[in-house]
């Protein structure tokens, strides 16, 4: 899937600590509108890490409440 909302999550995820990738696409000031492997397990540490179940590493409705309350 790509989408700017990807690049917007791997935004997100990068700034809170959840890296999507060290280096390349992905890394911080690198981001890209594809969501593969690399931003899933970055989504699937902040998930388990603020107890969302499940831990999918999907960007549905529960984790997107949970980012926009800030945690």
């Amino acid at each position: 899937m790509t989408d700017n909302e990807v690049k917007r999550l791997q935004q997100y995820l990068n700034l809170k600590g959840y890296i999507v990738s060290v280096k390349g696409l992905g890394s911080v000031n690198n981001e890209s509108t594809y969501f593969g492997n690399a931003t899933k397990q970055a989504l699937i540490k902040y998930q388990k890490t603020h107890n969302i179940l499940p831990s999918s590493g999907l960007f549905g409705p529960i984790t997107r409440k949970a980012m926009n309350e800030g945690r």
